[in-house]
């Protein structure tokens, strides 16, 4: 069904807005932005229209970071809570999200919610993957973890997490650890699948040592496998 938002202050991006936009709509696809609302064009004048009267119309925000909404965290989340958390998100403007999960899981936590969320699918607020912040932390920078839970990179635990779930596209790993350039090679290899993308948190590395990373230098690959996604 077809609909025109009309008298509304639109922001297109960083570079485009306009005070008196209209929005043309249909079904769920955005055919159409006007710069001014008394010079639209080309649209049916029967078509149903909703005057916002300066209210603001501009694009959604993802969130590529969180552990959920009031109370309820993708840690423990099942499909009834994750339907839930998509919900509320929506209604605050929040149209799509990466499922963070929390450094202080086991093994055994992270794998049965990674089997949970792969097939998931949000009924509201998109659902994009998942963010596993952690297991292999530092544990010189707990935050407020706890540190039996912060182990050395495996990477027979990282493929086990990576065959548990195609819909990884983050993972947290200090990069000064031992080992880390074998936990490079996964992500290389889980590239075609998934995408661990490794922001760099709880860890102690300097920014020129970072650089040297193998894991640094494969963020551009992974990164675009992640978009293209």
């Amino acid at each position: 069904m077809p609909l025109l938002l009309k008298h509304a202050h639109v922001i297109v991006d960083g570079n485009r807005e306009y005070l008196d936009g209209a929005v043309y709509i249909e079904g769920e696809t955005i055919k159409e932005v006007f710069p001014q609302t008394d010079k639209i064009k080309n649209i049916n004048e029967d078509i149903p229209c909703i005057d916002l009267k300066g209210s603001l119309v501009m694009p959604g925000f993802f969130d590529s970071h969180t552990h959920g909404i009031k109370g309820m965290s993708f840690d423990h989340a099942d499909q009834d809570t994750m339907d839930s958390i998509s919900k509320e998100f929506a209604k605050d403007g929040t149209t799509s999200f990466l499922a963070s999960l929390s450094y202080d899981l086991s093994e055994e936590e992270y794998l049965k919610q990674l089997g949970i969320l792969n097939d998931y699918v949000a009924p509201a607020s998109r659902f994009m993957g998942i963010h596993m912040e952690g297991p292999f932390l530092s544990e010189k920078h707990l935050g407020m973890g706890d540190p039996k839970r912060f182990i050395k990179p495996d990477e027979a635990m990282l493929e086990r997490f990576l065959n548990a779930s195609d819909k990884i596209r983050q993972m947290t790993i200090a990069y000064e650890l031992e080992g880390q350039s074998g936990l490079a090679r996964c992500c290389i290899s889980a590239a075609s699948r998934s995408c661990a993308v490794t922001p760099m948190r709880f860890s102690k590395i300097s920014m020129k040592t970072w650089k040297a990373s193998p894991i640094c230098l494969m963020r551009c690959v992974l990164c675009i496998t992640a978009i293209s996604r």
